[in-house]
């Protein structure tokens, strides 16, 4: 139709509908206006006290200022104005008289007051005692329990997190990690949260020189730091779209076009072009400091440019949010209208590097790896102050003069026997280290870990106490306390986000009302406390945990972490702490580069070292597995396994198995001409190689004296030499790890030991046990893992135990758990993994070593002693 239409009959149809659209607003606002004078009445007026009311044109002057109504005047409804908002505010017309209205402005700041800080209506006022100002108390909800954020960055970035505009969580910079890292471990966050308001307050209250004005440090590093390149995410991105690209780029190197890009970029803002969460916080400091140089005669823009221009670009934009929201200039520049002198200006050298803990030039000999030069100076200062186990020429052993008491105390105790003294299995899901994004390779360990401390700390507090879990990451340790100790008060303080909302879920799904959480740094908290504790408190948290614990005069159970480099010299720790170190004169150099070089022998440096010049051909005896049962002080070094069908922690090296077990040899040279005569077999082949691993269910003979032994575990997970007839010698037990079908449609099975067994019974499934003929590799008899046949456990805690399995519990995605019950009718549980099935029922196909895999506690094991001397 529209098409139909001429040219002038579509304008005259655009003009009617035009016309017709500006009739009907007219008629609206006549009808509008009408409505509203037959009152004659000021909109906002819902209610008076002398009984009049005031009209639209009377000017009105407000005598009290909008405040609460009273509960009566609210409940009763005697005033109208209290009704809508519950706030009034008295006013005087100049015709009708004095009246009251409703105030909707005092109840809207109120209101988003309460949704911007959620801070509940009952605030604990000890929580202010506990931690510095600014604090923030968060409060709880279904799912996360109440918390206190202290610390002006950290207060600062939680409040910007719960901003809906994005202007503002843009403000976070990239992934939202501005100023994330907390001030012992950042340069940046250190300088911007302490190091700058430190500064700003010295400058501010101590007394100038006559004629000499020195510029605050703080300023003239962030002077420096301004002149660096910019370092940020995609910088090179950003500077394309800054900037043109220029086409004789395209021939650099990426970190060539990285670096001239952060070079090129304009530092508009101390991060970058982009203004960051530092920007606002460094600005009250610098404007500060700009005003009073400004009454002394000095003019920032003379001597520091960048951060006079820095300061330029902040104002206008701190001017606007200012006046939007307070409504009052901001910046009243007074001193620009005096007669300034012309004082001597003094500006302190700083060293020319960004305040970024990775700058390239901040890597000297304290940081970064070890230079040869420092790894022979600290040695050499190791010998001249005997500080050190070292073999002379002669090859005898140099004394140290380390105290008895210290070097008694640096001896490892083995562990594998551990038992528990907590029921992990009887805890609720949420205090389980599981329910801590724990992963599943370190669950068994972090257990023990949490199982020692908990047991120490529940043993040293009395009722009542308050305990401080210092670092407390996701709360493993300061939830298991807290709910075993539910009359103490545990606090847990620690300043990582992600971990803190961990914990407060799980302290919200357990609806522990003993706990108090804490985010912020650890020198802020200033509470009372009986008991300190820190678990792995990394760098050189631990010293200040330690330190804290000892100004308060409290006990603490500490379990340290590695030092790695001694953090930045702003810190509260001045290094060598002991008398043991500091009364020899080591350097405060020397001895950050000894704590390296100890971080730098862990098991990660040692494999970092081992990957460069080939395989590994050495183990030490502190790291060799404690089912070996090797003596630590008889040596340095043990007999590392060669490669085999067995896992290294999972093997026995027939070095170990003749001379440290069966005593066959005096020595490793012994027992070479041992193998080397071929008078050793394992499952019916010879084997010359003194380090072959030989591992569990393995049948070792010797035909030279008639000897048959089995390698099984005994109840203390240690390998049991346990002798077997001939007859049984003949066969092997193997779990099957693998069903498989191969090519040309030949179907396999893979054993625990390596074995391939093709064209195995069809109903041979993954976990099931086959009986293995040694002679000919063939397969006697398979028993399947059902429940009611008998096992024996090859990992965790319960290594070495035999049992019936009751019953199988299935967990997708996760571990399925299997419980037990052995011969005295002990349940337990255990990973499907660690289940070995070793007969039908409670017939087992291979005999068992003495105890028959039954652990007996303490007690058991005492009245069997008793109950043997009453017999005898």
């Amino acid at each position: 139709m529209i098409e139909k239409c001429t040219k002038k009959r579509m304008l005259i149809s655009v003009a009617l509908l035009i016309g017709l659209s500006v009739a009907i607003v007219l008629l609206e606002h006549h009808l509008t206006q009408s409505s509203h004078h037959t009152s004659h009445f000021h909109a906002n007026y819902s209610g008076n006290q002398t009984g009049t009311q005031c009209w639209l044109t009377e000017k009105i002057t407000i005598l009290e200022d909008c405040h609460p109504c009273t509960d009566f005047e609210k409940n009763s409804q005697s005033v109208g104005s209290c009704v809508a908002t519950g706030y009034k505010e008295k006013i005087h017309c100049e015709t009708s008289g004095d009246t009251s209205r409703s105030c909707e402005r005092v109840l809207w700041l109120e209101e988003r007051r309460f949704w911007t800080l959620e801070i509940g209506a009952k605030v604990n006022p000890d929580l202010t005692l506990l931690t510095t100002l600014p604090l923030l108390v968060v409060g709880e909800s279904e799912t996360f329990s109440r918390l206190t954020v202290s610390g002006l960055a950290a207060v600062s970035r939680h409040l910007m997190k719960e901003s809906n505009d994005p202007v503002v969580v843009q403000s976070l910079g990239f992934r939202g990690n501005c100023l994330q890292a907390p001030a012992e471990c950042s340069i940046w966050t250190s300088f911007c949260e302490v190091q700058m308001v430190q500064s700003t307050i010295l400058f501010l209250t101590q007394q100038q020189k006559q004629d000499v004005v020195e510029i605050p440090t703080a300023l003239v590093k962030l002077e420096e730091h301004m002149k660096q390149p910019i370092r940020m995410h995609n910088v090179v991105k950003r500077w394309q779209k800054d900037q043109q690209y220029p086409q004789s780029v395209g021939q650099l190197k990426i970190e060539e076009i990285q670096k001239m890009a952060g070079s090129l970029l304009h530092h508009s803002y101390v991060e970058g072009p982009d203004m960051t969460l530092a920007d606002l916080l460094l600005f009250p400091c610098i404007i500060l400091l700009a005003d009073r140089l400004t009454e002394l005669g000095v003019q920032l823009a003379d001597h520091l440019p960048r951060v006079s221009a820095w300061l330029t670009t902040m104002k206008p934009a701190v001017s606007r949010a200012w006046s939007n929201t307070v409504g009052e200039k901001p910046f009243p520049n007074i001193g620009s209208l005096r007669i300034q002198p012309q004082p001597q200006v003094k500006i302190p050298r700083v060293k020319q590097v960004s305040l970024y803990k990775k700058d390239s030039v901040r890597r000297t000999g304290s940081m970064g790896n070890l230079s040869s030069e420092e790894i022979a100076r600290v040695i050499d200062l190791l010998r001249r102050q005997r500080l050190m186990w070292l073999d002379d020429d002669d090859g005898a052993r140099v004394t140290t003069e380390l105290p008895e008491g210290l070097i008694s105390h640096i001896d490892v105790a083995a562990c594998s026997d551990f038992t528990a003294k907590i029921d992990w299995l009887s805890l609720p899901d949420p205090a389980h280290p599981q329910q801590g994004h724990v992963p599943g390779s370190r669950v068994d360990r972090k257990i023990q870990q949490l199982d020692g401390m908990a047991t120490a700390v529940i043993d040293a507090v009395s009722q009542g106490d308050v305990v401080v879990d210092f670092c407390s990451g996701g709360g493993h340790l300061g939830i298991i306390l807290a709910y075993f100790l539910p009359r103490c008060h545990v606090v847990m303080v620690d300043n990582k986000e992600e971990s803190v909302r961990n914990a407060r879920r799980r302290v919200a799904q357990l609806m522990l009302n003993n706990v108090t959480i804490i985010q912020s740094n650890l020198c802020y908290f200033r509470g009372r406390f009986d008991l300190g504790v820190a678990l792995h408190a990394c760098g050189v948290a631990t010293d200040l945990v330690l330190h804290t614990c000892l100004a308060q005069r409290a006990a603490f159970v500490i379990c340290p972490c590695c030092y790695g480099n001694l953090a930045h010299p702003d810190l509260p720790v001045q290094y060598p702490q002991s008398e043991l170190y500091g009364s020899r004169a080591i350097l405060t150099d020397d001895f950050s580069v000894l704590a390296r070089m100890a971080d730098h022998i862990t098991p990660s440096g040692r494999l970092a070292m081992a990957a460069a010049r080939g395989p590994k051909k050495h183990l030490k005896r502190l790291a060799a597995p404690k089912s070996w049962m090797l003596d630590k002080l008889g040596g340095v070094f043990a007999p590392r396994p060669s490669t085999g069908p067995h896992k290294l922690r999972e093997s026995l090296p027939l070095v170990v198995f003749l001379r440290n077990r069966l005593k066959y040899a005096l020595n490793n040279s012994e027992v070479t001409k041992i193998v080397m005569q071929r008078l050793i077999k394992v499952d019916g082949k010879v084997r010359t190689d003194s380090n072959y691993p030989a591992g569990f269910m393995d049948v070792i003979t010797i035909d030279k004296t008639g000897e048959y032994f089995r390698l099984v575990y005994d109840v203390k997970g240690r390998f049991a030499i346990h002798r077997i007839t001939a007859e049984e010698a003949k066969y092997k037990l193997c779990k099957v790890r693998r069903v498989q079908v191969g090519p040309k449609g030949i179907p396999f099975i893979t054993t625990h030991d390596g074995r391939t067994i093709r064209y195995p019974d069809p109903l041979v499934k993954v976990n099931d046990t086959i009986q293995l003929d040694i002679a000919t590799n063939k397969i006697m008899d398979f028993i399947k893992f059902d429940s009611g046949n008998l096992c024996m456990i090859t990992g965790g805690r319960n290594l070495g135990r035999v049992g019936t399995i009751i019953n199988r519990e299935r967990h997708p995605g996760s571990f399925d758990i299997v419980h037990v019950k052995d011969a005295l009718g002990h349940l337990f549980a255990t990973r499907l993994n660690n289940v070995f099935i070793i007969g039908k029922g409670s017939k087992a196909y291979i005999s068992l070593p003495r105890d028959k895999g039954v652990k007996l506690s303490i007690a058991e094991e005492r009245n069997k002693r008793l109950a043997a001397k009453a017999a005898a």
